[in-house]
């Protein structure tokens, strides 16, 4: 059950299901660089990592870790979206 929420969770933010199936690890970063790259490399990578075993045991700390990069990514990501959709629209 724990392995397809966070399936369902790389659709979202695949480096979140990283960071809470694996703890804080190199694993992460790469989540996050496959994110930066696109977001479906970021899915793919992210559902391999979840569906493999985890190479460390986990942190608990790791989901509030997560939640915190959580945070701060969706404060900042709206901000710049709806700046750069408003001005694309006065342009017009």
């Amino acid at each position: 059950m724990r392995t397809a929420l966070l399936v369902v969770l790389c659709f979202f933010f695949p480096f979140l299901a990283v960071l809470i199936h694996e703890g804080p690890t190199r694993r992460v970063l790469w989540a996050v660089l496959f994110q930066i790259l696109g977001h479906v490399p970021g899915i793919v990578y992210g559902i391999y990592v979840v569906t493999s075993p985890p190479r460390t045991p986990r942190s608990p700390f790791a989901a509030a870790f997560g939640l915190l990069i959580v945070g701060l990514a969706v404060c900042r990501t709206p901000k710049a979206s709806l700046a750069s959709a408003q001005s694309a629209a006065f342009r017009r």
